[in-house]
């Protein structure tokens, strides 16, 4: 269901943000895959920015990460606007278990864990418009060994 909503509020927006559209150094995303990731970003130049992404992998775990992404253009004859990518960074994840009954009276306590480690990432990204791109990606990090996913960025 989730990704059904995710999905229905990206075609939205990059059906109406068109028109709103500017020449500006800052970027939304939205990337689904073994997670479900909203993301912001900063264009330093043309071949790096800085991201900070939340990411919902089920109903029990979050995490909400810093990353620094460097582009390398893959300037491929007949291929336009393909590059190749990797980022890496700093990720907080949360991870709640909540409390379980086995019987009335017999319950076992409510746990919740954060822990912050290192997380990084490959992937490549085509650049349909000037406003939109789409990704697809693997990233690394201790809560998730990996993490295939596809998802859309729009800069505004």
């Amino acid at each position: 269901m989730k990704k059904i909503i995710a999905s229905a509020l990206l075609s939205s927006v990059v059906f109406a943000a068109p028109a709103f559209a500017a020449n500006t150094p800052f970027y939304v995303g939205l990337q689904v895959g073994d997670a479900t990731s909203i993301l912001g970003g900063f264009q330093i130049d043309k071949m790096f920015s800085a991201e900070v992404m939340h990411s919902s992998y089920n109903s029990y775990a979050s995490s909400l990460g810093v990353s620094g992404v460097a582009m390398l253009p893959l300037n491929v004859k007949g291929a336009p606007a393909l590059s190749a990518f990797g980022k890496a960074g700093v990720i907080r994840t949360t991870v709640e278990t909540p409390s379980f009954c086995v019987i009335p009276g017999l319950c076992t306590p409510s746990i919740k864990e954060s822990s912050t480690d290192i997380g990084f990432g490959v992937g490549a990204q085509y650049d349909f418009t000037p406003q939109l791109s789409a990704r697809l990606g693997l990233d690394f990090g201790k809560y998730k060994s990996s993490d295939l996913y596809i998802g859309a960025i729009f800069k505004f």
